[in-house]
């Protein structure tokens, strides 16, 4: 397909604390990415017409911003000339009609955004595919949302945790994903406990480190010790074409049903010899190999 596909979520480098996201866009933008997806309204210190040029000198498109939701902060989406927006739903229901509910809610803030220029996609996890009955969690948003107002922002990472087939459930739902999540995955969970963000028995033991890990509001802030316990248990993240995914093929589902933008995101750099800087490191061998993939 050419360039113009290739981007990274801003997460990759900058974490929850977000802080340096304009030298992240810089490295995005000297590694060579198209663009980027950013998190929610946050630009860094800058205003927004500030951040704008900014991330517009950089050469950078602004695919998706994830987490939007007031009425303010899907004006700054569509400023940016962001395509899509991408819900933030809490809790992974296994009940059919709960999940239901969920589609019904994807309906309606698909139609709020659609004011602004923006489309609603659902970012999933492992938990949308356990079993409901005779089919998946993920298999009941997808029939139950409406095509025009809803698309997927397909984690494949994650769904290949689940042991899920991802370019398979690509071509089942043609025009539902329009945006492939990069990630890599080198093992398939043994239970659901392994679907979570992180495994209980992890979190157990991060939280009896932490004690009040929200103390003064915000994301949990885990100490040092906890933090390297919960990021390792994600070691199943490794270097893009290392693992178990089958690239070639998602790509060419992906392609068929007219992705507009492969996200890469890495969640464990998985760098052998752990070099400084790391996380660029992982970003730009990743550029690498999706650029050799796309083209």
């Amino acid at each position: 397909m050419g360039k113009g596909i290739v981007y990274g979520q801003v997460y990759s480098l900058i974490r929850q604390e977000r802080a340096g996201l304009l030298d992240a866009l810089k490295v995005f933008a000297g590694l060579g990415y198209d663009g980027v997806e950013l998190i929610s309204d946050f630009k860094d210190g800058l205003d927004l017409p500030e951040f704008r040029k900014y991330v517009q000198d950089l050469g950078l498109d602004v695919v998706s911003v994830m987490g939007l939701s007031s009425e303010a902060e899907l004006a700054f989406g569509q400023a940016m000339g962001a395509r899509f927006t991408v819900a933030n739903i809490p809790g992974h229901p296994k009940v059919r009609e709960e999940l239901l509910r969920v589609a019904e809610t994807l309906n309606g803030i698909g139609r709020a955004t659609a004011k602004f220029g923006l489309k609603t996609l659902y970012h999933n996890h492992a938990n949308e595919f356990v079993q409901v009955g005779d089919t998946r969690a993920y298999d009941i948003l997808l029939q139950n949302t409406d095509p025009a107002l809803v698309g997927f922002e397909f984690d494949v990472g994650w769904g290949q945790i689940a042991g899920t087939d991802c370019a398979a459930y690509v071509r089942k739902y043609p025009g539902r994903f329009p945006i492939i999540h990069v990630k890599e995955c080198d093992k398939v969970a043994k239970n659901e406990d392994e679907y979570e963000h992180f495994p209980a028995r992890i979190m157990a033991l991060a939280k009896s480190l932490a004690g009040d890990v929200r103390k003064g509001g915000g994301p949990p802030k885990f100490p040092a010790q906890a933090a390297a316990l919960m990021y390792h248990s994600r070691n199943w993240n490794v270097e893009l074409g290392k693992g178990l995914i089958d690239w070639t093929a998602l790509r060419d589902a992906a392609e068929a049903q007219g992705v507009a933008a492969f996200v890469n995101e890495r969640e464990y750099y998985h760098i052998a010899d752990n070099r400084a800087g790391e996380a660029v490191v992982a970003a730009d061998m990743d550029y690498r190999f999706l650029r050799g993939l796309l083209g």
